[in-house]
Formats: C-alpha cells, structure tokens, sequence
C-alpha cells in the first residue's frame, strides 16, 4: 500500500485497515454515545474479513480479528463459471479451449450473480467454438453453489468472537461491507448463525472510503497543530505535504486501537534440524506492540544467521505463511550464542524484526526483511517513472 502511495507521488501520511475504516464511517455517521459493541463483515470481491470492535463515546477498540485473505466474491463467479463449464462439456462443448467464450463467462458470471440478488433465475448466453449455447441458473442453484464458501465465512465469525471472549448474543449489531455482502443469502446465512439481523446503515462499497476520510481529515489537523511530527518522504519524486486547507467539522471524533490480525514469528529449528515456527508477537495484540523472544546458533562458530519471518499460530510450517526473509552475519564463536529477536508492529501494522547478540551485549540492528510481497526500491521508481509519462487528465 505504501508503495502504491510512492509510486502515484502521494506523501502517505498514515494506514489504516479496511474494517477500522468502515468502523470510523459508522461511528461518525450514525454512532451514539452509549457504549456498543459491533462485528464489521467484510466481504470484497477477493478477501474476508470480520472484526469485533467496541465503541464507546470517544474511542474504538478493536477486541478480535478473523478471517480468509482467499475468500470473496470472485469465489462466487468461479462457482458459476465450473457449473456452466461442466454443463457445456456434457454438450461436447469446451469453455477452456475458447478464449473469447472464457473471457465473456467471466464477465457475464458476475452479471448473473447480482443479477440473482433480485430476480429468481437468470440465462447465460455463450458461443463457444462457433456454436450457441443457454444456461439457466436460478436463484436456488445459485445458493446451493455458494452455500460452501458461506460456511467458511461462519467459521470466521465464530473465531472473531473467540478471540474477543464474547458470545453473539454480547453484539449490539452486525455490519455489512463490501459489495458481496449484497447477495441475500450472506444476510440470510448471518442472521441464522447468529440470531441477528445484519444492517446495512453504511454504504456497503463506500465505507471504507468514507471511513479514510474522515481518518485523514484528523491527521492533518494533528499535523496542523503539531507540525513537527508530519512525516517526510524522503523519496525527492514524492512532494513536501501541504496542510493549508479547511478542516470540515465531522460532528464527533474518535481515537482507535488496532491489533495484529495474525502472529508473527520466527522459524526455529528443534535438535533434530526439525524447522518448527515460534510466535513472538501474538495475535490480537493491540497496536503498537512489541515483543522479544531467545533464541540461539545451531552450531559453533557459526557465522550467520538466517531468518524467515512468519505469519500464522500454527507451530507445524506447513500451516503457516513466510512472508520475509534474511541473511545477517555474526561473529563466530567457539560456543552456541544467544540470540534475541524483537518484532514490533507500528501504528501503521508494519513490521519491524530488531535482532541482538545476547552474548556480546551488541545491537545488531533493524534487520532489512526482503518481504516477498513488496516491491524492490529499483522497482518502485521504474513504475514512478512510467505514472510520470501517463496522461489522466481526461482532455
């Protein structure tokens, strides 16, 4: 996200997660001053989440986090997509083998799917290999089709009040996010599990934008008044942030609280040179946060250190996701030497990996994660300079 921020030339003042921000869009626009405590169910097009939050009159605090980064409406389109697939194969006919005929069920699948959020059946019309060919699905298959992939979003619920130790009959009120949450069988799905009926009183595909805003509006009136905490790029493409504008009053301001939505940990080996992952900074923590665990050489006169950062609670590393990775030298000992790894997590839910050398005393430093995720520094200014010859004027 923040290399986006660089790449379009923005200087990115702050982060903030999509159910906070939707949080934030509900809290100013139709929050009370009676203490709530309210699930956000966010379902996109390509992710999941939900988050229990409390609000009270001034603050948010965020209680549990859950959800499947691999979950979303794109889902529901490939269900549609496999039924019509396998019906035109029981007629010879092969979607795969077409482009042109892959491409427009791709596009009309997601017609299909909201155009079911109204109407009880719905055809989809294809040429495939030169030959016609009609799908019908009705409302029903469609539900039957998704109905596995809401289960999943059950468990999720389930876990996100686990982790807050609360029961469902403990939330005041479910809110819908993301556009998905517009096929009638999520609210439907919701409301059995849990007893309540789900709102809709914030803009399902808008929330999280409006929320943004109204977060952004409160950062600059704190740089504003505290000019000297404004961050800086100091990447020259990205310009000097310029607070000379009109704060609009929003009515009602809230502070918050996030916590890490997974573990993060190090991969450890046992003395069998079995690699196990150890968490040191524990889900549900709440932001900042910051957490030190021991380790130690496997060897003597060890001269390196290799360090995979982790994302997960499972202690098996089949389970979990490496989402960094280094290399660091060390002096070379004639006995093992203790180690000690710090992983923190700042406002903005980036991590930091600070490694010391217990047996001399000696800060090792912030350690540079090559994060699978992220772009290189080299690749960050090449996209910069492509942005820089576009055109988006709309003239």
């Amino acid at each position: 996200t923040m290399d986006a921020g660089k790449i379009a030339g923005l200087n990115v003042l702050a982060i903030i997660n999509e159910p906070t921000a939707a949080a934030l869009a509900f809290g100013i626009s139709k929050g009370s001053d009676q203490e709530q405590t309210v699930m956000i169910y966010d379902l996109g097009g390509g992710t999941f989440d939900v988050t229990v939050m409390k609000f009270d009159q001034d603050d948010i605090e965020v209680l549990g986090t859950a959800g499947d980064s691999m979950l979303g409406g794109y889902d529901f389109d490939q269900a549609i997509i496999d039924a019509v697939s396998q019906a035109a194969s029981a007629q010879g006919l092969n979607v795969e083998s077409d482009p042109v005929a892959k491409q427009d069920l791709q596009l009309k699948a997601e017609t299909a799917k909201k155009s079911l959020s109204s109407k009880n059946k719905t055809n989809i019309m294809l040429n495939i290999g030169g030959r016609p060919f009609k799908y019908t699905l009705t409302k029903e298959d469609f539900e039957d089709l998704i109905e596995p992939l809401l289960f999943r979003t059950v468990s999720s619920v389930m876990e996100a009040c686990d982790e807050a130790g609360l029961d469902y009959s403990d939330l005041d009120k479910i809110l819908l996010v993301g556009g998905s949450t517009r096929v009638p069988l999520v609210k439907d799905t919701i409301k059995e599990e849990t007893g309540l009926e789900p709102s809709n009183e914030v803009h399902a595909d808008e929330a999280v934008a409006i929320g943004a805003a109204y977060h952004v509006l409160d950062k600059v009136k704190q740089y504003k008044e505290n000019p000297e905490t404004t961050p800086v790029s100091t990447d020259s493409g990205t310009p000097t942030p310029s607070f000379d504008i009109d704060i609009p009053d929003t009515g009602k301001q809230y502070s918050f609280s996030d916590v890490t939505s997974h573990g993060i940990g190090i991969i450890a080996y046992d003395d069998n040179n079995n690699p196990f992952n150890t968490v040191v900074l524990p889900k549900n923590t709440k932001v900042p946060a910051e957490f030190s665990a021991n380790f130690t050489t496997s060897v003597p006169f060890q001269e390196n250190l290799n360090i995979s950062v982790t994302q997960g609670e499972d202690e098996d590393v089949q389970y979990i996701t490496v989402i960094g990775e280094t290399e660091i030298e060390i002096a070379p000992r004639e006995q093992i030497v203790p180690i000690q790894i710090t992983i923190s997590c700042d406002d903005n839910s980036i991590i930091h990996v600070n490694v010391f050398d217990a047996d001399k005393n000696q800060d090792l430093g912030e350690m540079y994660i090559d994060r699978v995720a992220n772009l290189t520094e080299e690749e960050v200014k090449q996209n910069q300079l492509k942005i820089s010859t576009l055109d988006i004027s709309g003239e």
